[in-house]
């Protein structure tokens, strides 16, 4: 039986504080498409414990989205929220954990071998990969490669 090639999944995006900048356009434009994005500042209430807050939403999402920057690579939040997915995608055995390069910074070691979507070099360019990757579609079926059309208002 062949997946839903319509469904999208949800993203949680691990950012640092500093680059809100950078976030609320990309949340804006994963939403457009359709995509359930998490944001803490959007979803966490007055009251609400940090911890089990992010860790339960880690754990419902489908994909933790890691925004690299300069900043978010010295946030002790952000590698706590990338340790906590990594922990599910080992468990799991399926890919978690999404890293998105948007600043030139020093890719942590934990995520130097996985393939990256580089908005930094072009934006336009990433965001096509990471909607296509949010589409519940195999990669290849029976050696044939998926060339899927991505298709929303800003793509």
């Amino acid at each position: 039986m062949l997946p839903n090639m319509n469904k999208i999944s949800s993203i949680f995006l691990s950012h640092s504080s500093k680059d809100r900048f950078i976030i609320e356009p990309l949340a804006r434009d994963l939403m457009q498409c359709g995509v359930k994005v998490w944001l803490d500042e959007a979803e966490l209430e007055l009251g609400d414990s940090l911890i089990e807050r992010i860790g339960d939403a880690i754990a419902e999402i489908d994909y933790l989205g890691v925004v690299l920057t300069k900043n978010s690579v010295k946030s002790e939040w952000v590698k706590r929220e990338v340790e906590i997915a990594i922990n599910f995608e080992i468990n799991q055995r399926k890919v978690k954990v999404l890293p998105l390069l948007f600043d030139s910074c020093k890719i942590p070691v934990f995520l130097s071998t996985k393939v990256y979507a580089d908005f930094k070099k072009n934006y336009p360019i990433a965001l096509k990969k990471l909607i296509k990757k949010l589409r519940a579609q195999p990669s290849k079926l029976w050696g044939q490669v998926f060339n899927l059309d991505i298709s929303c208002s800003i793509l």
